[in-house]
């Protein structure tokens, strides 16, 4: 049986991705930082016969995202398919936006995707192969009114 790791499922695009995955017959490990609509997401996922472990995590720290990928392997026995998924930075005027704002964008959208397809590539690897999809902000394809503003 495949085994997946789906990233902020709690709602939107990844939560949507995990309960489709589940309905597959996929093993599906959600995270997000939110713990009540975690939590929310995965009894709905096991309610309708997924077979679901929500794990709580801030994918912009790289423990946690060890934590959650060991977590995962150690639950389901390996992983098969990881579904990065995160939102785009705040919205604001280009220069009133602090440098941590740039940063906290960069640990969200960039780096944890590197850190989370590091950390699984080895373990699709043992499995003889694996799937990475990768989820961002429509604002790579079409400018959102008001995200950087001058």
């Amino acid at each position: 049986m495949s085994v997946a790791l789906v990233c902020a499922a709690s709602k939107g695009l990844g939560r949507a991705s995990a309960e489709a995955l589940a309905r597959d017959g996929v093993r599906v490990a959600i995270c997000a930082r939110g713990g009540p609509a975690l939590r929310e997401a995965a009894a709905a996922i096991e309610a309708a016969g997924g077979d679901v472990l929500p794990i709580e995590a801030d994918l912009r720290q790289a423990a946690d995202i060890t934590r959650v990928l060991e977590t995962t392997v150690a639950t389901f026995g390996g992983l098969d398919i990881l579904v990065t998924n995160s939102g785009g930075p705040p919205s604001g005027p280009f220069m009133a936006l602090e440098e941590a704002a740039w940063i906290d964008a960069i640990d969200s959208i960039l780096l944890s995707v590197v850190r989370l397809c590091r950390g699984a590539v080895p373990h699709m690897q043992a499995r003889g192969g694996g799937r990475i999809i990768t989820i961002t902000s429509i604002s790579v394809k079409q400018p959102i009114e008001g995200l950087v503003t001058d």
